[in-house]
């Protein structure tokens, strides 16, 4: 029990530590995320042209009921957890395991960090 506990510390310990910074993003809006360069360097290898068109808007800007409407349909439980929705995660692991009917779990927050860091 006591190695299983040691290897769990480690494996979020080492998440942790090598998480990205992202208190940059408070201040300065990121020009690609990871997910925009991978479909460029698709579009290249395709021999086609990697063009990137987007508009910044802020958040002031956006209509309040546009903000709701992208939180229920993607993250309902948006302003209740933390970043990681434990609750839908272990019900997520419970259906796939064994039902084998694959349902995702992630919130705005994990897909986020999923665009702006992993490729």
């Amino acid at each position: 029990m006591l190695g299983v506990t040691a290897v769990c510390f480690a494996i979020v310990t080492y998440g942790w530590l090598t998480l990205p910074d992202v208190r940059p993003l408070r201040t300065v809006t990121p020009t690609t995320t990871a997910f925009m360069r991978m479909r460029s360097a698709e579009n290249v290898a395709a021999g086609k042209s990697p063009a990137i068109s987007q508009h910044f808007v802020r958040y002031s800007r956006i209509s309040p009921s546009l903000v709701r409407a992208v939180l229920v349909t993607e993250d309902a439980g948006f302003y209740d957890h933390d970043g990681i929705d434990f609750d839908e995660l272990r019900a997520s692991i419970g259906s796939n395991y064994k039902f084998w009917q694959w349902r995702g779990a992630s919130t705005i927050t994990q897909q986020l960090a999923k665009n702006l860091y992993l490729s």
